[in-house]
């Protein structure tokens, strides 16, 4: 997923992107939507395959950021509030955020980190995410 997009509009690449992260590491029973068991799936699979026990702060805070995640979804994504995000409904959701986070930047003409520009939880995401690939706690 990574950081919010330079431009306003999504380009078709950055599109297929968001697609391979949903088919990829949360549609994890190939369904072709996400559901929270998605999401509790992936996470203990996630945990299982780095050594993060229930009871670890790496747990807890795993746990934590799949809960602000899927809030994030079923608040903003799911359009027709059936209780799941479909492909389409993930993408318009990157839009629609990355739409408003232009026009922040807009209203507030002021060079801003990404840190005070963007939600929370995809701040805790991006952490998670970069901790994932820094399992030796490098932070390379």
């Amino acid at each position: 997923m990574g950081a919010v997009f330079i431009k306003e509009e999504l380009s078709d690449f950055q599109k297929n992107k968001l697609l391979h992260e949903f088919h990829t590491f949360f549609d994890l029973n190939k369904d072709g939507v996400l559901e929270w068991k998605d999401f509790e799936m992936a996470r203990e699979q996630i945990c299982k395959k780095s050594g993060w026990k229930i009871g670890t702060d790496e747990h807890t805070r795993t746990k934590a950021v799949f809960c602000d995640i899927w809030r994030h979804l079923q608040d903003d994504g799911d359009l027709n509030l059936d209780g799941r995000i479909t492909s389409d409904e993930w993408v318009r959701m990157w839009e629609k955020l990355n739409r408003d986070y232009h026009a922040m930047k807009r209203e507030k003409k002021t060079e801003e980190s990404a840190e005070e520009t963007i939600p929370s939880w995809l701040e805790r995401y991006i952490q998670y995410k970069f901790s994932l690939f820094d399992r030796a706690g490098k932070t390379i």
